[in-house]
């Protein structure tokens, strides 16, 4: 897994349960056993007729991704929403162009789902903290949390650190930065007056540095 973008890896297995309008009833569509291995069974045959009741069926899998989601990587929570919509058209989209065996079925669906969700949040994201476990690690060896630029990933592409991002989203870095310390808010405050203004810290005036370290604690009290 490249550390410079946000993914799930295979051992992410957490969960983080949610409510949302659209996710909060998925166990009552689940399919019994016998009634989803006939139905993949079907579908991947060219079988359209059960293809309503396939994605119902399934729309517990697209919460389970979009809660690792949320458990492995706390910033994209303010995604939630467009987490649950992409989870759902790639869904709907597999379902209606599946041509896989119906062993393979379940672990494709998965894979796609997740690829789709990783493209979008990789796709709106301009910064971001390391994963909560790496971090939570690096606290407690003493080490500074690590922080990451990201390029738009497309499909096929591997994300790679961008040395000079065009932007930095503040909501982005007051979401990486919510439990982080003074310090670390005061670093990304100081990236942004470099990168958007070409402001050198060490050309800062007192009155400057003590607007920033007021702004760093109202970051931290958010």
């Amino acid at each position: 897994m490249s550390e410079n973008i946000i993914e799930l890896s295979p051992t992410m297995t957490r969960r983080a349960n949610f409510a949302h309008p659209l996710m909060d009833l998925v166990d009552e569509y689940k399919l019994s056993p016998e009634d989803n291995e006939e139905a993949i069974k079907k579908i991947c045959l060219g079988d359209k007729s059960v293809r309503d009741e396939l994605i119902l069926g399934h729309l517990w899998l697209a919460k389970d991704v979009v809660s690792r989601f949320r458990a492995h990587w706390p910033e994209t929570i303010r995604f939630t929403d467009d987490m649950v919509s992409e989870s759902m058209e790639a869904l709907t989209e597999f379902v209606e162009n599946s041509d896989c065996f119906p062993s393979e079925f379940f672990n494709k669906c998965q894979q796609f789902l997740v690829r789709r969700v990783t493209i979008y949040i990789n796709d709106n994201r301009s910064i971001f903290a390391a994963s909560r476990t790496t971090n939570e690690r690096r606290a407690a060896a003493g080490l500074p949390l690590e922080y990451h630029f990201t390029e738009p990933l497309k499909e096929g592409m591997v994300g790679c650190l961008d040395p000079n991002p065009s932007y930095v989203d503040i909501l982005d870095a007051i979401e990486s930065l919510r439990e982080t310390d003074k310090e670390h808010m005061h670093t990304l405050i100081t990236m942004f007056l470099e990168q958007d203004h070409d402001i050198d810290e060490e050309s800062l005036s007192p009155e400057e540095r003590e607007a920033i370290a007021k702004l760093s604690e109202i970051g931290n009290n958010l």
